[in-house]
C-alpha cells in the first residue's frame, strides 16, 4: 500500500506557493506549524477526506479513503472522482448542487459510492468549497463517512417492524376466519346428516367441505407466519431433517434440476419444533425449484455450524454467536429489488393467479423468527437467489428443567388442549 503520510517536504510543497518559508517570520512559522497540524489531523482522521479542483480532479486523499475503498493514492490522485461528480451532475435531485458549490455554498447529503472491488457503500457526505486569495472557489473539500453498517441496521429494524405489524394483523384476521370456518364446518356436517344417501346435494356439500379444508390449512399457515401457532419443541438434529426433506423433494422436481448437498452431520442440536423445521426447509427448496422449473439448473443445499461476526450480531440484534446456517441456493431467474423487498409478505406471489397462495416464504419467515433466528436473501435478476437461515444452537444454559419438561410428556400421559380461537378441523 502506498504511504499517504505527509512529510515535512510534502507539506512544504503543498503550501509553498502561499507561504514562502525562505524568509519566514515568527508569525509565518506559527502558520507553518498550524498547517502541519492540520495535515496530520487529515492524515489520521477516520473519515475519508478528498480535495478536488472545481472539475473534480482529485488533488489529495487521506489514508482512511484507502481503508474504506481499496483505492491507492496512485489510482485516485490526479484523476477525476467519477462517483462523486457524476452523481452531483447526473442525478436529477442533485443536478443543481455543483452550481451552488461553485458559488460557495456548503452541501450535505447521502451518496452511494463504489469501492475498488465494485461493491457499493453508503456515505454521509459534506462538501465544502475552498476559496483562494482572490475569493473565488478553487477547490472542494469532501468529507465522507461510511454509514453502510448503520444503514443496513436501520433497514433491518424497519423491515422487522413492518413484518411484525403485518404478522399481528394477519394473526387477528386468521383467528376471525377460524371461528367462521368452525361454524361453516359444523353446519355442513349437520346438512349432510339430514340428506339421504342418493341426494344430489351431497356433491356440492362435499366440494364445500374440501374448500373449507384448504381454507383452514391456509389459516394454519397464517398463524405460523404470525408466530401464533402452537408448537412442540425439543432438541433437534437439523441435519436429519434436511436429509429427510431432500429424499421427499427429489422425486417432485423437474428432471433438469440437479441437487447438490453439503450437509455437516455433526452440527450441534437446536431447540426447535421438528415439524416446523421440516416445513421451513421444504418451502425454501420448493421455492428454489420453482425458480429453476422452466430452464433447469442447480439447487444447492448446505448445512454447517457458523460463528457469527460481531457486526452481524449487532445488525440482527442476536443474543449469541453460535448458529446453524442453512443455505438454499439456486442459479435460476433471480429477483429484482422490488420483489426481494416483498417476498416474505403474506399473499405476495409472482406466480399466476391460482398457482400460489403467497404464503410459502411468509411461513418460512414466521418459523425462523419464532425460533429466534434470522433469514437473509441475496438475489439479482438472471443470477439466481441465495437464502440463508441462522438458527441458534442449544447453549448449556439455554433451557431450564421446566423447559425440558414442556418439550414432551411421560409415556402414557394424555392431554387435550382446546382453544376456540386456534382449534382447526
Amino acid at each position: 500500500m502506498s504511504s499517504f503520510r505527509m512529510t515535512h517536504n510534502h507539506t512544504h510543497t503543498l503550501k509553498g506557493k502561499l507561504f514562502p518559508w525562505d524568509r519566514a517570520s515568527k508569525k509565518e512559522k506559527q502558520l507553518q506549524a498550524l498547517c502541519e497540524l492540520l495535515a496530520n489531523a487529515m492524515e489520521q482522521a477516520t473519515e475519508s477526506i478528498l480535495i478536488t479542483d472545481t472539475e473534480g480532479i482529485v488533488q489529495y486523499v487521506n489514508p482512511a479513503f484507502y481503508n474504506v475503498t481499496g483505492f491507492s493514492i496512485k489510482e485516485i490522485v490526479g484523476k477525476k472522482a467519477p462517483i462523486l461528480m457524476d452523481q452531483l451532475q447526473i442525478n436529477s435531485k442533485n443536478r443543481h448542487i455543483l452550481g451552488k458549490l461553485l458559488k460557495g455554498d456548503i452541501w450535505k447529503g447521502r451518496l452511494t459510492s463504489t469501492k475498488k472491488d465494485d461493491s457499493n457503500y453508503v456515505t454521509d457526505v459534506v462538501i465544502i468549497p475552498i476559496r483562494n486569495q482572490s475569493g473565488d472557489v478553487a477547490n472542494l473539500l469532501v468529507v465522507k463517512r461510511d454509514i453502510t453498517h448503520a444503514t443496513e441496521q436501520e433497514n433491518f429494524i424497519r423491515h422487522s417492524q413492518k413484518m411484525e405489524a403485518i404478522g399481528t394483523l394477519a394473526g387477528g384476521i386468521a383467528h376471525d376466519f377460524n371461528n367462521l370456518f368452525f361454524a361453516i364446518t359444523g353446519n355442513l356436517f349437520v346438512a349432510k346428516k339430514h340428506l339421504t344417501a342418493n341426494n344430489p346435494a351431497h356433491i356440492p356439500l362435499e366440494q364445500a367441505s374440501k374448500a373449507i379444508d384448504k381454507a383452514t390449512h391456509l389459516v394454519r399457515q397464517i398463524l405460523f407466519f404470525s408466530h401464533q401457532q402452537k408448537d412442540l419443541r425439543h432438541p433437534v438434529h437439523l441435519s436429519q431433517t434436511v436429509s429427510e426433506v431432500i429424499k421427499l423433494l427429489q422425486p417432485t422436481l423437474n428432471h433438469s434440476i440437479k441437487i447438490e448437498c453439503h450437509i455437516d452431520q455433526n452440527c450441534d442440536l437446536i431447540w426447535a419444533d421438528p415439524f416446523q423445521m421440516h416445513q421451513m426447509i421444504m418451502n425454501l427448496c420448493k421455492n428454489a425449484g420453482d425458480a429453476l422449473h422452466l430452464n433447469g439448473g442447480t439447487l444447492e443445499i448446505s448445512l454447517e455450524e457458523n460463528t457469527l461476526s460481531q457486526n452481524l450480531i449487532e445488525l440482527f440484534g442476536l443474543q449469541q454467536k453460535k448458529y446453524i446456517k442453512l443455505t438454499v441456493k439456486d442459479n435460476g431467474s433471480g429477483m429484482n429489488e422490488y420483489i426481494k423487498e416483498r417476498i416474505f409478505e403474506p399473499f405476495f406471489t409472482t406466480k399466476p393467479v391460482g398457482e400460489g397462495s403467497g404464503m410459502g416464504l411468509a411461513v418460512v419467515h414466521g418459523i425462523v423468527k419464532s425460533h429466534n433466528g434470522v433469514i437473509t436473501v441475496s438475489s439479482k435478476p438472471n443470477h439466481g437467489s441465495t437464502f440463508q437461515v441462522f438458527i441458534p444452537t442449544i447453549q448449556k444454559t439455554s433451557h431450564s428443567k421446566d423447559d425440558t419438561k414442556t418439550a414432551g410428556h411421560k409415556k402414557g400421559d394424555k392431554k387435550l388442549i382446546v382453544d376456540d380461537k386456534t382449534f382447526l378441523f
